[in-house]
């Protein structure tokens, strides 16, 4: 069955279809806060990782020597 534009927007195709739209915020669940923090491990990336992210450190410098030489020679 083929539905309008006006029936699939209206609240009643959504309260008959449920799409959570509708729903209030009642069920949502209480956490209780943890008596103890929980440590958190750092991961230690692959050596390609480490090397793209170096390069694009290294990228970023030197954009921005290039911009500041920009600047230096358009101010004259």
């Amino acid at each position: 069955m083929d539905y309008t534009a006006f029936q699939l927007c209206s609240r009643g195709f959504f309260e008959k279809w449920g799409d959570g739209m509708h729903r209030s915020k009642d069920n949502l669940q209480v956490l209780e806060p943890a008596d103890e923090p929980v440590t958190l491990t750092r991961v230690t990336p692959n050596r390609r990782i480490q090397i793209v992210f170096w390069g694009l450190r290294a990228y970023i410098v030197v954009m921005v020597v290039l911009v500041i030489i920009g600047f230096a020679r358009g101010m004259h």
